[in-house]
């Protein structure tokens, strides 16, 4: 099932939504191109993160796998990380 992204409170409100490290994980997946999966860990550019973190932000429907292996943001995850980074929240 999905949660349309207006009501999605990762995309409404990351701040609150996310843990420091979930968003530390979203912007990392938005960013670095060099992902691997370890199994119990994800390695994005030279940061490793809990695979429960990337499983989360699945959950939250932030994130999806490639068809290489790695990930990418979903349009979700895209507002929610813009919003993170200060841009897209509507105040100009």
């Amino acid at each position: 099932m999905t949660t349309p992204i207006s009501e999605n409170p990762a995309v409404t409100n990351p701040m609150k939504a996310l843990t420091a490290q979930q968003r530390k994980a979203l912007s990392a997946v938005g960013f670095y191109r060099n992902q691997r999966d370890y199994g119990a860990t994800w390695m994005l550019g030279s940061t490793r993160f809990p695979a429960s973190t990337i499983e989360a932000l699945r959950r939250l429907e932030l994130v999806k796998a490639t068809s290489g292996g790695g990930l990418d943001l979903t349009i979700a995850g895209t507002i929610a990380r813009d919003k993170l980074k200060g841009t897209g929240n509507g105040n100009g």
